[in-house]
């Protein structure tokens, strides 16, 4: 099934890149070119056919501990300059990020609002720490974070540049192949080719954003945490495809701002990420049953199936390592503690088994925190 599989998507490929590139450039396309093409599709066939990846929500402690601070608020940052509403956009973004992890309250902007409207206090332009901790109490909050935005800009650059193109020159030669598939040699007739300079214009967008966080104790005045977080982007197009397809300013500054945020996030929160753990096919027969199942998502059967397989076979690394991320995958992570840790015993040079293992390990501790 496989062969046949591996000969339709070849033939396709091959019309594909005969569609694609079209007459004249079919005519220069190099063989060695179509044949590296069509490896890296055998290559992709093979890997799709040699295991299960599977995706595991995993919950990651803090960067830094800022203690048993629970309810918080974000202020508008200060703006960069040139660049208006820039503080308000890294604030609303920040406390989106904060609000989807669920781990602290965080005061709403029309209630902060409604609070400091009373005492006639703006929501932003908090420059220091005295100022930080006065809002805080007025907020009723244990910790609020502020800070700047020293940078929040984009560049477009157009120009010109020589680069290196193979044309025609009108000459053919006979040159000898070999069909990749019987290894039959053969003679074809291609035109001689030769590099010229050819003047080609480009477009290129480089962006920045850059700020400066800071999180205080409402309580003592404490700093708790100070990040200064760069992000950039930079992208060069050379057709006009490429350069109608090049972002928007906005929405450049919109994904650098949520990388930088992110960042920060993560150093004062607990995040959940997805981790992928590639199930082992093994060598038995109930192993193999076992990883077809989980495909499928039937794990209560894979599971079974991964069981018997280390009652057939108790030195069975691969069902032992494959329970433990079924048993993580299900939420039992003590259980996928005792299959990881039994597959590490099994074959202590197995890093994805001591990285999985290491893993759940702290993700155990920091629920006993």
């Amino acid at each position: 099934m496989l062969n046949i599989t591996l000969y339709i998507v070849l033939g396709l490929t091959a019309g594909t890149l005969s569609g694609l590139l079209g007459v004249r450039a079919r005519r220069f396309m190099s063989f060695a070119c179509v044949r590296t093409c069509i490896a890296a599709v055998i290559a992709l066939l093979l890997a799709g056919c040699a295991s299960v990846s599977v995706k595991i929500p995993v919950r990651h402690s803090a960067g830094i501990d800022v203690g048993n601070i629970k309810r918080i608020a974000v202020v508008d940052f200060r703006d960069a300059s040139m660049a208006p509403g820039s503080g308000m956009k890294v604030a609303t973004t920040l406390m989106s990020m904060l609000l989807d992890e669920g781990y602290y309250q965080v005061v709403e902007r029309d209630r902060m609002r409604q609070i400091l409207g009373e005492q006639k206090l703006a929501i932003e332009g908090i420059v220091d720490e005295s100022d930080a901790v006065e809002i805080g109490k007025m907020l009723g909050v244990g910790a609020l974070i502020f800070g700047e935005v020293s940078g929040y800009s984009v560049e477009t650059v157009r120009g010109w540049e020589n680069v290196e193109e193979q044309v025609g020159t009108g000459k053919y030669e006979m040159v000898e192949r070999k069909n990749i598939f019987t290894g039959k040699k053969y003679k074809v007739k291609e035109e001689i080719m030769k590099t010229v300079l050819v003047r080609r214009q480009y477009v290129v967008k480089k962006a920045g954003v850059d700020i400066n966080f800071r999180m205080v104790h409402v309580e003592t005045g404490e700093v708790l945490a100070v990040e200064s977080i760069p992000a950039s982007y930079s992208k060069k197009a050379v057709s006009s495809y490429e350069v109608e397809r090049l972002p928007a300013d906005q929405s450049i500054l919109s994904d650098l701002t949520r990388v930088v945020t992110g960042k920060f996030a993560r150093k004062i929160s607990p995040y959940t990420a997805t981790e992928v753990r590639a199930l082992e096919k093994g060598k038995d027969k109930l192993t193999k049953e076992g990883v077809i199942f989980a495909r499928e998502g039937l794990w209560d059967r894979a599971i079974e199936r991964w069981e018997d397989a280390l009652k057939a076979s108790p030195s069975n690394a691969s069902a032992c390592y494959n329970l433990g991320v079924a048993y993580e995958h299900e939420g039992k992570l003590q259980l996928a503690k005792e299959h990881y840790g039994a597959a590490v015993d099994l074959n202590p040079r197995n890093k994805t088994y001591m990285r999985s293992l290491k893993s759940v390990d702290d993700r155990l501790r920091m629920l006993e925190k």
